[in-house]
């Protein structure tokens, strides 16, 4: 059974991918692994993840 999408949700590649070039202007890294940046986004402040959000949308 598929869950019904809200009209605000972001697709997960979008989100990833603006995690991604957060966390690399952040860290001054050029890359990062998919599982890494799971675990600094669940473990990022507020802010941060507001600046994810935001830039995915």
């Amino acid at each position: 059974m598929s869950r019904k999408k809200s009209k605000y949700e972001i697709p997960q590649h979008r989100l990833l991918r603006a995690a991604a070039q957060v966390y690399c202007q952040k860290t001054k890294r050029k890359s990062v692994a998919r599982t890494d940046l799971e675990i600094w986004f669940k473990n990022a402040d507020p802010r941060t993840r507001a600046e994810v959000i935001t830039l995915a949308a």
